[in-house]
């Protein structure tokens, strides 16, 4: 009897040991999966795509990884005629030299944000004195559409709906006469490119599309890469 209990605690005990050491090499193996499937994923490198390469890759273009920290490509606009001296005179601060580069883009606009003809110059002049004490300065005299000589051009727009949202903004400046109306129109407007701009310079750049109204700072499109190069060798600069 003492023989058989002895034997049954023996093997317990091994049983014991073996369930333990059973136990041991499978949370083992756990964590190196979940080391190897962490080191696999590796989420710290994990980022959201931007517009560009997303394009890239609708297109079967080569989708070249952007790398923190290292130059990009940015532009600003679009910048129409009446602006542009306003937009040159914001870049000259930032010493951009050749690696400033300025692109033109023809725009179809439907509707336009206006304030009725004034009747003659005089009093079309008074009208703009008026807005420029209100902070506005983003405008012009119309002069060469004798259906319109007088008037004062506020902006030129793709959608009755992007001219309503000026006008609003307008509105909350003090302009009470302004409205907006059906002309269709083919408009230039211009891109300025900075090549090989730095994370500091970047963040200035961001700073430019609230100087001018509907303007946006964003990485360069690669379509216009080419049309870019042939301006910058002809020194094409408005």
């Amino acid at each position: 009897m003492y023989r058989a209990m002895k034997w049954i605690a023996i093997g317990l005990l091994l049983a014991n040991l073996g369930f333990a050491g059973i136990t041991q090499w499978f949370d083992q193996r756990n964590a190196e999966d979940m080391q190897l499937l962490h080191q696999q994923l590796n989420p710290e490198s994990i980022r959201l795509l931007t517009a560009q390469e997303v394009s890239a890759l609708a297109s079967g273009g080569i989708l070249t990884p952007r790398v923190e920290g290292v130059p990009v490509c940015m532009e600003w606009g679009p910048v129409a005629e009446a602006e542009l001296a306003t937009a040159r005179g914001l870049l000259v601060p930032f010493n951009l030299g050749d690696r400033l580069i300025a692109r033109d883009e023809v725009e179809r606009s439907t509707h336009w944000l206006y304030m009725p003809t004034q009747g003659n110059r005089q009093l079309a002049n008074q009208k703009a004195t008026e807005l420029r004490q209100l902070g506005i300065e983003q405008f012009f005299i119309v002069q060469d559409d004798p259906a319109w000589r007088h008037a004062v051009h506020l902006g030129a727009f793709r959608s009755a709906e992007a001219a309503q949202i000026q006008l609003e903004k307008l509105r909350d400046k003090g302009v009470r006469s302004a409205q907006v109306g059906i002309r269709e129109a083919v408009v230039k407007k211009w891109w300025f490119r900075v090549r090989d701009a730095e994370p500091v310079l970047v963040s200035r750049l961001g700073e430019l599309k609230s100087a001018i109204t509907a303007t946006d700072v964003r990485e360069c499109m690669p379509a216009a890469e080419g049309d870019a190069a042939r301006k910058a060798n002809r020194g094409e600069m408005p």
